[in-house]
């Protein structure tokens, strides 16, 4: 049914197939999280961090930079006199925070202005939720990715929780750190030809991509990403959450998070080329124990095996959940003083009316019987 009016299986659904044949049943006992909740993130930079780097972060300086983020959405000016206005406001902000903070802001800030144009190599920090053995189980490739705010709502609504039920324990995969990569990828020419560095995000379950997943576990199943990595190669995607497609479909917490897939076959040796089986390398850069964040806060709102913390408070607030960003960041400049903090910005340039000009795969759920 899924088939119907679709190309036939190419050397793309073919090369998955193998690699999937390549895997032992004992490969797939602790997978990575399921596609489509996923985490990584993106951060990078050669800004050095200073020792006041590691003041804690307060609540008031979330809140403030909550506050001036997106204000300009319902500007009546010109777009240029609006990025002035957010790119004056966050000099301010930045003048207010710690000499450390405050370079590494700025210089993330820069990054976050310059357009990236498709065809070159990008690079920057993507962060995963695992277990702290599942990096060195299983090759990096077929699973998901995201920014920092990303990964935080993902172990917000469904690692630490039961979404909205309470605590989750012990935690969903035995998570218990969040890995650092450097990610460098580069867009194929069919992909360049579409003005895009990404194409979409597919949800990659136990080494398996199910295409795109919607609310309610509605994919649209292998045969789209077959279809999708044999015109432009096996290329990362990613979603904005705030274009609400394909995955989360509602407003979050994190209105700036982003997730992106990672497909094994597109993984080649520093640098990629750009050709479809060689657009994105990577570079292990640390991980931070989530531990070492729940200490930050002390409290009784969630505990597991004896240890209680009051870090994820307030799973629904925005402000909170900038926080917890802002901590995390904080902990890995602490862990890691002579690593940039976050020199280029995380991205989406995916364009969903450039790459389905006719969406027509059903959804269906990858789990149904």
């Amino acid at each position: 049914e899924g088939s119907r009016g679709r190309p036939p299986l190419n050397a793309a659904a073919q090369r998955m197939a193998s690699t999937a044949d390549r895997r032992s049943a004992g490969d797939y006992a602790q997978l990575w999280p399921p596609a489509r909740w996923s985490i990584f993130e993106v951060t990078a930079d050669d800004a050095e961090v200073g020792e006041d780097e590691q003041a804690p972060l307060t609540m008031e300086s979330a809140r403030s930079l909550r506050g001036h983020r997106g204000r300009c959405a319902g500007c009546n000016i010109s777009t240029a006199r609006c990025v002035g206005a957010v790119l004056l406001l966050a000099v301010l902000i930045l003048i207010s925070l710690p000499a450390g903070r405050a370079l590494a802001g700025l210089t993330g800030l820069v990054s976050f202005a310059i357009v990236r144009p498709p065809g070159q190599i990008h690079e920057f920090y993507m962060y995963r939720a695992a277990s702290e053995d599942e990096m060195y189980r299983l090759p990096l490739g077929d699973v998901n990715a995201g920014n920092m705010e990303g990964v935080i709502w993902y172990l917000m609504n469904e690692v630490v929780t039961w979404y909205t039920n309470g605590t989750r324990c012990p935690r969903k995969f035995n998570i218990s750190v969040i890995h650092r990569l450097k990610v460098f990828i580069h867009a194929t020419p069919e992909l360049v030809a579409q003005g895009m560095n990404f194409g979409t995000r597919f949800a990659f379950d136990k080494g398996l991509c199910n295409g795109r997943c919607f609310s309610q576990d509605k994919c649209t199943g292998p045969l789209d990403c077959a279809a999708q990595y044999d015109k432009y190669g096996f290329v990362p995607g990613c979603n904005n959450f705030r274009d609400h497609w394909p995955f989360p479909e509602f407003n979050t917490p994190a209105p700036d998070g982003i997730w992106y897939s990672l497909p094994l076959e597109g993984r080649c040796p520093y640098p990629p080329t750009g050709q479809h089986n060689c657009t994105w390398s990577f570079k292990y850069e640390g991980n931070v124990s989530l531990r070492t964040l729940e200490d930050v806060m002390p409290g009784d709102g969630n505990c597991c095996n004896g240890h209680c913390t009051g870090f994820w408070d307030q799973q629904f607030s925005p402000e909170q959940t900038i926080w917890r960003v802002m901590q995390a960041h904080a902990k890995f400049s602490q862990k890691y003083p002579n690593t940039p903090y976050e020199p280029h910005h995380a991205f989406c340039d995916f364009k969903r009316d450039a790459w389905y000009q006719d969406d027509t795969w059903p959804r269906k759920s990858p789990w149904a019987t």
